[in-house]
């Protein structure tokens, strides 16, 4: 099959703007137009940046607006939406935009459609701490002191719309009717509440029924947080300091010399005084083992590793041991890999020792090669020296599990995933020509002249570029060309 080079062909899109009508949603409120129903046929509704206005200095004043398309390159909404964040859990956008001057938000599923419209003040996905209940949407209106909770399990289906929540303007850093007050997650009659129209969120956690202050969670040993039933854990960057706090503003244990890991969604390990304890999101312990005061502890996305008294040991999440490493000191390199039959069950460590890297479920390994970093891509480990700013050459290599080379090429690359399809590829940009290249054959797909960014989706290919963005089918052929206004 002939390779085909994509140039540039403006295609017109014939679509009108459709979306499904949700009771309650009127043209007005929603500040766009739509029909009675719009089911894509196969396809999947993604967005295109349409504009891009860069700040300099302050790239949390970057200004962009962004369109609608689904995967067989119909336009579903002309570009009006002002921030897109994606929940792959439930194929769900949450979507903002300006009408009548202010900032409001709204729902999008990509898979069927369905659009709340632009209605809310604030949006927030509360993510479930339980393996058999799906998370949730909390989208908020402010007024007149009270922050009025619509909740969403999907944009087409509202759990419930009775929840309303006391605000005390006067005690709040910031101001309510402007901040695009979210809900994060409520638990023992304490709210914990973001300012979203902020570039940097501001956390407080307030009392839902009066709007007194429980805790502001500001400064040290907030660098991180994670919500785990009825407990907020922050920690420092590294997971080093952990403070536990309860929805009710009780301090239930804090300690600035543990360590804080975030297992999974459902597993949280702390590292502390002779112990390393799992604990679910109900605060139970469910695992623990004695390590010395001087181990070092780490996590490689769902596995945990201990380097202790001259030996490294890899754990799951309830701490049965996955493998033993031996001699190998975590301090001095870093982990990438994930230990679950989806990923692979590869953990692949760097070591800054001997400048050596290793899969250690099967005990391949072999020297790092021009200063590369290195990660585990599911079946694959991928390395590349882009962040190496001292060298004047760039190269990317693609290795299996085994550590034989696969892939190779010069300047950038990198590894995508449809997570729709289970697919992969690879990208490569060189010689002011992007490449996608697929895993199955490991031969060229397609090439599009110029320096793009690539998302696979569905089986299509969105490559988004400084001045253009194209959609292009696994041949190559352009199902939608828009250009990037600056």
């Amino acid at each position: 099959m002939e390779m085909i080079v994509v140039k540039k062909i403006l295609i017109t899109a014939t679509a009108a703007l459709m979306l499904a009508s949700i009771p309650g949603c009127t043209r007005e409120d929603a500040g766009h137009s739509y029909g009675e129903s719009y089911i894509p046929e196969g396809g999947f509704i993604i967005p295109y940046m349409a504009e891009y206005y860069p700040d300099e200095w302050m790239p949390e004043e970057d200004e962009y607006l962004f369109g609608m398309i689904d995967t067989e390159g119909n336009v579903i909404f002309d570009p009006q939406f002002t921030s897109v964040s994606y929940i792959e859990d439930c194929l769900t956008y949450i979507v903002g935009g300006e009408v009548n001057g202010q900032i409001r938000y709204g729902l999008l599923s990509g898979d069927d459609g369905a659009f709340t419209g632009l209605l809310y003040d604030g949006a927030y996905y509360d993510a479930s701490n339980d393996e058999n209940e799906p998370g949730r949407f909390n989208m908020t209106e402010y007024a007149d002191g009270i922050l009025h909770v619509t909740v969403y399990s999907d944009p087409g289906h509202i759990i419930s719309d009775d929840t309303d929540i006391v605000i005390d303007e006067s005690v709040l850093p910031y101001d309510a009717s402007t901040a695009g007050l979210s809900l994060c997650h409520e638990a023992l009659g304490g709210a914990l509440i973001e300012n979203c129209n902020e570039f940097y969120p501001h956390r407080i956690l307030i009392d839902e029924q009066t709007g007194e202050i429980r805790h502001d969670f500001t400064g040290s040993y907030t660098d991180h947080m994670y919500l785990f039933g009825d407990f907020i854990i922050t920690t420092q960057t590294g997971g080093h300091g952990v403070f536990i706090w309860s929805y009710e503003g009780e301090d239930y244990g804090s300690d600035t010399e543990a360590t804080g890991i975030r297992i999974s969604p459902y597993r949280y390990a702390i590292a502390c005084n002779g112990e390393l304890a799992v604990f679910d999101s109900e605060g139970v312990e469910r695992a623990s083992i004695d390590i010395s005061d001087y181990a070092f502890v780490d996590s490689g996305c769902g596995t945990i590793g201990v380097y202790d008294n001259g030996v490294t040991t890899f754990y799951d999440e309830n701490l049965n041991v996955i493998t033993e490493a031996g001699d190998v000191d975590l301090d001095y390199g870093y982990l990438s890999g994930r230990f679950s039959d989806d990923w692979g069950g590869n953990i692949i460590f760097v070591s800054f020792g001997d400048d050596t890297v290793t899969n250690f479920m099967n005990g391949a390994s072999m020297p790092v090669s021009d200063s590369c970093f290195y990660s585990h891509e599911r079946d694959y480990i991928f390395a590349d020296n882009i962040g190496n700013g001292n060298l004047d050459e760039h190269h990317w290599y693609l290795y299996d599990n085994e550590f034989n080379l696969v892939l190779s090429g010069n300047d950038y690359g990198d590894v995508i995933y449809d997570s729709l399809t289970d697919d992969m590829y690879v990208t490569e940009y060189t010689g002011g020509v992007t490449t996608v290249y697929s895993l199955e054959t490991y031969e060229p797909m397609f090439e599009a002249e110029g320096r793009f960014s690539v998302s696979a989706v569905n089986g299509t290919f969105r490559l988004t570029g400084t001045d253009e963005v194209l959609l292009l089918d696994s041949f190559g052929n352009v199902l939608f060309e828009s250009e990037v206004t600056h």
